[in-house]
């Protein structure tokens, strides 16, 4: 029997989470359309937050306020509003250890901006 991994067990998922990035290091995509979807759920709860797609990727981000924020600032600081990231490269990374209210104690697996 063949050892299942994390990647395996969210391939099924639209959008993209920390295991797809586990044991890649930093990621260079380049944003092709960041979209906000209306009733959006995920495992369940509505999320009202904005999705990022990459060109030749098969799954969105879905991102937050505060990582959408640092992405800006980072990638395309001479953008008005997150629209400015469509055509950039950025960099992202999964942390085993980031904060990440979902887990137990506040921090857990997470996909970050990388430095």
């Amino acid at each position: 029997m063949s050892e299942l991994k994390f990647s395996q067990m969210y391939e099924d998922s639209d959008y993209l989470t920390a295991f797809d990035l586990m044991n890649q290091g930093t990621v260079e995509l380049t944003v092709e359309r960041i979209e906000k979807p209306k009733g959006l759920e995920i495992q369940g709860r509505k999320v009202d937050k904005p999705v990022i797609y990459f060109v030749g990727a098969k799954k969105g981000w879905v991102c937050s306020k505060t990582k959408m924020m640092e992405l800006v600032l980072r990638f395309a600081p001479e953008a008005k509003s997150p629209a400015g990231l469509v055509g950039k490269k950025i960099k992202i990374m999964c942390d085993l250890n980031a904060k990440n209210p979902a887990y137990p104690g506040g921090r857990g697996p997470a996909i970050v901006v990388a430095k």
